[in-house]
């Protein structure tokens, strides 16, 4: 079991930031498939443009994010996808790679020799 995404009886749907900025369309329909709404291209297209990292980088540093711990760094870094390989250091990676290999696993966040792929 992994904590709360196989906890009964929610019903969860996962997705990853990479899928979002590499297949938006896809991702969002996807979303609102789970959802059980009933898919409107146009909407889903404005909901992919309205929540680009562009757009909630701007609505942060204008309005603030109250998930933000106070700290003067803004929540939202860079939004792009590996940009982890830049901030963390060699030993930080060799540690989160083993001990939360299961989960990196499971969503396809390792190749097959267990190595990261962003």
């Amino acid at each position: 079991m992994l904590s709360w995404v196989d906890e009964p009886p929610i019903n969860i749907n996962v997705i990853r930031y990479e899928d979002m900025t590499s297949r938006p369309v896809d991702t969002f329909t996807s979303v609102i498939r789970f959802a059980g709404w009933p898919i409107d291209r146009v909407r889903i297209q404005n909901a992919i443009e309205r929540s680009s990292f562009r757009q909630i980088r701007r609505q942060e540093e204008e309005m603030g994010f109250i998930e933000r711990q106070s700290s003067p760094t803004l929540f939202f870094r860079k939004g792009k996808v590996g940009s982890w390989r830049e901030t963390l250091s060699e030993d930080q990676v060799d540690r989160l790679v083993p001990d939360h290999h299961q989960v990196m696993q499971r969503f396809r966040y390792l190749n097959e020799t267990g190595k990261p792929v962003y």
